[in-house]
């Protein structure tokens, strides 16, 4: 149980601190957007479940697929957020939980995204 509780509590604090790392991550999914359209922020707090600090990447393209009827809602759901965020100012992040859980979360990346987002763009 004790074990349950801790991690119930470093899933909190992995959250905690992606939020606060909103604009860091608006940028890369900005950046990747450019690069490959839409995609995904991935954060695996699984890979490090007693760190604050959690592992993340780009994926482009739409949530991978599975065959089970939950999953297959969920990749439904996650499929939707992607066709629906608005990349000049929000982020989609899939976080996998220090419990295996995964979750969807749409992300305003902050109130200076438009500004970063020239920053963000590519030199020509």
């Amino acid at each position: 149980m004790r074990d349950t509780q801790l991690l119930v509590e470093m899933e909190r604090k992995q959250r905690d601190a992606l939020l606060s790392r909103r604009t860091e991550l608006w940028k890369l999914a900005y950046r990747g957007f450019l690069r490959d359209g839409r995609g995904i922020i991935v954060a695996d707090g699984s890979e490090a479940p007693y760190a604050s600090d959690v592992p993340v990447s780009w994926r482009p393209g739409s949530p991978m697929l599975s065959s089970s009827a939950d999953a297959l809602q969920w990749v439904k759901q996650t499929a939707e957020t992607l066709r629906r965020y608005n990349p000049e100012n929000e982020f989609v992040l899939e976080y996998r939980s220090p419990q295996f859980r995964v979750s969807t979360y749409r992300v305003r990346g902050n109130d200076r995204a438009v500004e970063l987002r020239r920053s963000a763009q590519p030199m020509r």
